[in-house]
C-alpha cells in the first residue's frame, strides 16, 4: 500500500486538493493500493471526518521556541513508534508526500535509521516551496531531501524556485506536470441536462473567463482595470470571473462598481468542478493574469475546454502557452498589455480558434492524468521492495 499524504482534508476546494483526488481516483483506475492520509500535525485540533482517515506525523515542529522543543523532544519516542506500527498494520510500502511538511522528516529518520525500506516521494505544488526559517528547519529540510527517494515539482519554473529556496538536490527532482480531468470537460455542453446555467447566471452575451482562487496572487485586479479599458471597443462582451473566496472578492465588488462595470462582470464563489468546466465552456476567451504561478491548472483546463488563452508571462504558464503558436502571452501586472491581447484574440476569433485548437491537441498529449499517475507511480514504486526491517 502507498500512503499519499496531505495535511488537510483532500475534498476541500483548492489545486493541491483537486490533484490528490485525481490522483486518487487514477491510481484505483489502475489496480494500485493507496490510501490518502490526513496529516494532522498541523491542526490536531480540527474536526475530522469520519470517513477519512487521519495520523500524525510530524516529530518536528514549526514553531521554534523552547517550549515546543521540549515538548517535540520528549514526544518524538514515542510518535516514531507509533509511526512503525502504522507502518506494519497497513503494510505500508512508500509515501508520497503532497504539500510537504516537516511531517516527512519523520519518515526519512525512519529510513536513515533502517526501520523502514520504503520509497519516500515528496511533491511540491507551489506555495509549499518556502525558505526555512531557522536552524532547525534548515537542517531538518536538508535530511529530508538526502533520505528521500525522490522530488517532484509541478513544472520546471517550480524546480527551480526549490532549488533557490530549500537546496533540494538536483538529482532527485522531476518535474511532473499536472494533468487535466478531459471527460469532465467534454461533458460540460450546453445542452446537458445537468446543465446548471440557471443557477450560475451566467450571461448570455460572449464573456471572457478567469479562474483563480479570490487573492492578490491570480491578478485579478488588473484583469478588470484592463476588461473596462475595451468596454467601448467590444460593448457585447461580459467578464466572468470564478474561484474560491478570499480576501480580494469584496475588493473586486467594489472595483467594478467604481468602475461602472457591475451589469458586465460577474464574480461567482466556490464553484463546483463540473459547474468550473460548464462556465469554460461556455466562453469565448480565458485569461489567466496570475502574478506569480506554479503550473497553471486553469490553463489546461481551458486548453481541454476549447477555448482561446491568453496568461500571464509567469513561472508555469510559460511551460503551457507559446505566444504565437497556442496563445496570447501578457506581462503581469501591466493593465495595458493585458489589455491589447485581448483586443487581438477577439479581434482575431479564426486565429483564436487555431490556437485554441493547438493547445487543445498538446494538452491531449502532454497532460492528462494517466500520465501524470503513471509518473509519480513509477517514482513511489521504482527501488527495493518496500518493508519495515525491524
Amino acid at each position: 500500500m502507498i500512503a499519499i499524504i496531505i495535511p488537510w482534508s483532500a475534498q476541500l476546494p483548492g489545486g493541491v486538493s483537486v490533484v490528490v483526488r485525481l490522483l486518487s481516483r487514477q491510481w484505483g483506475l489502475d489496480g494500485m493500493s493507496h490510501r490518502i492520509v490526513i496529516d494532522d500535525w498541523l491542526d490536531p485540533d480540527e474536526v475530522r471526518n469520519a470517513e477519512e482517515e487521519h495520523f500524525q506525523f510530524g516529530i518536528v515542529p514549526e514553531s521554534q521556541n523552547w517550549v515546543t522543543l521540549i515538548k517535540a523532544l520528549f514526544r518524538s519516542p514515542g510518535r516514531l513508534w507509533a509511526c512503525l506500527q502504522w507502518i506494519k498494520n497497513n503494510n505500508c510500502e512508500g509515501f508520497n508526500f503532497h504539500y510537504p511538511t516537516l511531517s516527512a522528516f519523520t519518515i526519512a529518520l525512519l529510513k536513515r535509521s533502517g526501520y523502514f525500506d520504503g520509497r519516500l516521494v515528496l511533491s511540491f505544488h507551489g506555495t509549499d516551496v518556502r525558505q526555512p526559517v531557522g536552524a532547525l528547519q534548515r537542517w531538518a529540510w536538508r535530511f529530508t531531501f538526502k533520505h528521500c527517494d525522490a522530488i517532484t515539482t509541478c513544472s520546471g519554473a517550480l524546480r527551480d524556485r526549490l532549488f533557490e529556496l530549500m537546496q533540494a538536490p538536483a538529482a532527485k527532482c522531476h518535474v511532473v506536470y499536472n494533468g487535466v480531468d478531459l471527460e469532465v470537460f467534454r461533458k460540460a455542453r450546453a445542452d446537458d441536462p445537468s446543465d446548471p446555467a440557471g443557477l450560475l447566471n451566467l450571461p448570455t452575451a460572449p464573456y471572457l473567463v478567469s479562474i483563480g482562487s479570490y487573492t492578490r496572487g491570480k491578478g485579478h485586479e488588473y484583469l478588470v482595470r484592463a476588461f473596462a479599458q475595451l468596454q467601448s471597443k467590444h460593448p457585447s462582451v461580459h467578464l466572468v470571473i470564478a474561484g474560491a473566496e478570499g480576501p480580494e472578492y469584496p475588493k473586486l465588488h467594489t472595483l467594478t462598481r467604481e468602475l461602472g462595470m457591475s451589469d458586465r462582470i460577474h464574480l461567482l464563489k466556490d464553484l463546483p468542478q463540473q459547474s468550473v468546466a460548464l462556465v469554460m465552456r461556455k466562453a469565448t476567451l480565458a485569461v489567466q493574469p496570475s502574478l506569480a504561478e506554479s503550473f497553471g491548472l486553469a490553463v489546461i483546463e481551458a486548453a481541454a475546454s476549447g477555448i482561446p488563452v491568453l496568461v500571464s508571462g509567469v513561472g508555469g504558464h510559460l511551460e503551457i502557452v507559446k505566444a504565437g503558436h497556442n496563445g496570447w502571452i501578457f506581462e503581469a501586472a501591466q493593465v495595458e498589455d493585458c489589455a491589447k491581447a485581448i483586443d487581438d484574440a477577439l479581434s482575431h476569433p479564426i486565429k483564436a480558434q487555431q490556437f485554441a485548437q493547438r493547445l487543445m491537441d498538446e494538452v491531449k498529449q502532454r497532460f492528462t492524468w494517466p500520465q501524470h499517475a503513471q509518473n509519480l507511480k513509477t517514482l513511489v514504486l521504482s527501488g527495493p521492495t518496500a518493508k519495515t526491517t525491524r
